[in-house]
């Protein structure tokens, strides 16, 4: 879907790129979990701890840059290494 849409799409929008966060420190993501499911969730990460907000806006943002002009078509998991 996202490499059709790039495709067809091209001459009107520069880039079409998707980003999949993994498990993040938000008040509602812990919402309804356990401490022990939580401390499960960081412990599949190489970082062994929850994502940060700060840390997805970083690479939306530079997926919104110039910097990320060349890049298209592409699905970035920012996810601390978590399958």
């Amino acid at each position: 879907m996202i490499t059709i849409s790039s495709s067809t799409t091209a001459l009107s929008l520069p880039t079409i790129n998707t980003v999949s966060p993994g498990a993040t420190e938000i008040e509602t993501y812990r919402n309804g979990k356990t401490e022990g499911f939580l401390t499960q969730l960081a412990n599949l990460g190489v970082f062994e701890r929850l994502g940060k907000p700060t840390e997805i806006a970083a690479v939306v943002a530079f997926l919104a840059s110039e910097n990320a002009g060349w890049m298209t078509a592409q699905n970035v998991r920012v996810n601390g290494g978590t399958a």
